[in-house]
């Protein structure tokens, strides 16, 4: 369980649904912007099925994916929700927004959704989506922008 002060201030988000400031969402996005995949492995393996997806090119290397989910985490909008008890929080952004053109794979899905932990301070995925009815996102979520 990570006891890193942004991810306090997640869990406290979601708990109390009280109001926040934009430099709590800044620190959020940086937070997120910062922080590593699950491990290394689990980035190749996200990286793989997104590359079988269409979604990146297959040239794509797991250190350009990251950048693009940063870049992600950068320009989207942030929320936070509570998934099977964890505490979350997200980033929705454009494909085309984020994704340079060379790197996008032959079916690219406008939307790209990244996906950070709180709990254990780790980005846990990152793709691409056509409509956010398909993220199946829980009803407690919160927009923070």
């Amino acid at each position: 369980m990570s006891d890193h002060p942004v991810d306090r201030l997640i869990q406290e988000l979601i708990q109390t649904r009280r109001a926040f400031s934009a430099a709590e969402i800044s620190s959020i996005r940086q937070r997120m912007m910062d922080v590593p995949f699950l491990s290394e492995s689990s980035l190749a393996d996200h990286l793989v099925r997104r590359k079988a997806d269409g979604q990146w090119a297959g040239t794509t290397t797991p250190a350009m994916y990251h950048a693009d989910l940063r870049e992600a985490i950068r320009l989207g909008r942030i929320a936070t929700f509570e998934r099977r008890g964890g505490a979350m929080a997200a980033a929705f952004a454009l494909t085309a927004d984020v994704v340079q053109s060379g790197r996008q794979g032959p079916d690219p899905e406008p939307g790209l959704f990244v996906v950070y932990s709180a709990d254990r301070g780790r980005l846990v995925t990152g793709y691409q989506f056509s409509d956010t009815a398909d993220l199946a996102l829980p009803g407690g979520i919160i927009w923070l922008e």
